[in-house]
């Protein structure tokens, strides 16, 4: 205090640019309101303190990037945004379990005793083969050797009561 007068506190430089412009605005106008008289009687230190704190918010303002190196650099991070997601999308597909499969006759694997049902050789046949329907029924033909005794019974036997 000097002749009873309150000065305002002058030079307070905060780190964050923002909140020192924000200073810097406060610290003007309490100058400002100061009358032209008192503002005549402002000490040399507070003044010098005052503009030391407009010097260094201007040299962090002019060490900011512009508006448009900001845009450049977003715009160059984009494509790798893109890939990124990509790259998350595939790793999640192949983290999720696959999804279980109905029971489909269509979709299950056939047994032996439905392939032989369905009349399909389980090797592959010539066309020929394929032609009548004699021709596929011996391509299932079994061949069992027998003694004579054995075939005289069996020849015995219709062929009806041979398939019960």
């Amino acid at each position: 205090m000097v002749g009873g007068t309150t000065w305002p506190v002058l030079g307070i430089q905060p780190l964050n640019h923002l909140e020192h412009a924000t200073q810097i605005i406060a610290e003007a106008t309490a100058l400002l309101e100061l009358d032209n008289t008192k503002r005549a009687k402002l000490p040399a230190q507070s003044l010098e303190a005052f503009l030391n704190s407009v010097i260094t918010l201007a040299k962090k303002t002019r060490e900011q990037p512009s508006a448009q190196e900001i845009l450049g650099k977003l715009n160059s991070l984009q494509p790798i945004a893109e890939d990124i997601n990509l790259i998350k999308i595939a790793v999640n597909n192949v983290l999720a379990s696959p999804a279980p499969m109905p029971p489909n006759a269509a979709t299950r694997i056939a047994s032996w005793a439905d392939v032989v049902r369905s009349g399909t050789p389980s090797y592959l046949s010539t066309p020929n083969s394929r032609a009548s329907t004699t021709a596929s029924a011996n391509d299932r033909e079994t061949v069992v050797k027998l003694d004579a005794i054995s075939a005289a019974v069996l020849r015995k036997i219709s062929p009806e009561d041979l398939r019960k």
